[in-house]
């Protein structure tokens, strides 16, 4: 695992981008940067308006960490 992973811990768990159980739409494309990203893989959208990301979880609260980049695309996102 990269070194920009954080731990799992007792009451934390990581889930990283490439996890089969995210269950992306079409409009996603992974890519990535060894020792930049955690695992050296990232997932992005090529703009295709609606693409979604989906997660399901049994627990009391989530993290989501990315990046938005200068473009003028402007994202979206609901939890």
């Amino acid at each position: 695992m990269s070194s920009a992973c954080p731990p799992n811990t007792t009451s934390q768990i990581l889930v990283d981008d490439t996890d089969p159980r995210i269950i992306y739409s079409d409009g996603w494309i992974e890519a990535g940067v060894v020792g930049s990203e955690c695992d050296g893989t990232v997932h992005g959208s090529n703009s295709i308006p609606g693409a979604t990301a989906s997660f399901s979880f049994e627990g009391t609260g989530i993290e989501v960490y990315g990046t938005v980049p200068a473009t003028n695309f402007t994202p979206t996102a609901s939890f």
